[in-house]
């Protein structure tokens, strides 16, 4: 059983050495599985974000926190949609601080446009996840899993 602990994780760690984070195949769902946790870089510039999209138990509303070098995570604003999932509303938090806080509302407002909305990824931006599963949290461990974003047993529940 230990050596089979140690091959899964090895051959996480031989995933892991190609990128830190993990390239993911279809943004829209693992942004909206219920637990993500992703950033989106600039290839041009290097600059980049992580953000953290909760949903809310019992609406059609999700939480979201960006990465605050210092502090951990910030809540930035809601972001609220329809059943079928095609259109999409977020709103900022009236607690922004407006001129510390607007690169981090614009970047979400670009993900929702481009990621969201019109599933139309920029070929400047790298959507990155973090190896967890984007509805549970858990970790990921084979190798689809890791490249979908979701782990198998969430995946067949839908």
């Amino acid at each position: 059983m230990l050596y089979m602990i140690m091959n899964i994780n090895s051959e996480i760690h031989n995933i892991m050495k190609e990128d830190k984070k993990y390239i993911i195949e279809n943004p829209k769902e693992f942004i909206l599985g219920g637990k993500s946790k992703f950033t989106l870089e600039n290839i041009q510039t290097k600059n980049h974000l992580t953000f953290v999209v909760n949903k809310c138990a019992d609406k059609q509303m999700f939480f979201v926190s960006v990465c605050n070098k210092y502090e951990g995570y910030m809540f930035i604003g809601c972001l609220y949609t329809n059943v079928e999932l095609t259109e999409f509303t977020f709103v900022k938090s009236k607690k922004l601080d407006a001129e510390k806080e607007q690169l981090s509302v614009k970047t979400f407002m670009y993900i929702k446009t481009n990621y969201l909305e019109n599933n139309f990824p920029n070929e400047v931006m790298k959507f990155y996840h973090f190896g967890y599963c984007c509805k549970c949290g858990r970790t990921l461990t084979t190798p689809e899993s890791i490249k979908a974003g979701i782990g198998p047993y969430c995946a067949s529940i839908g």
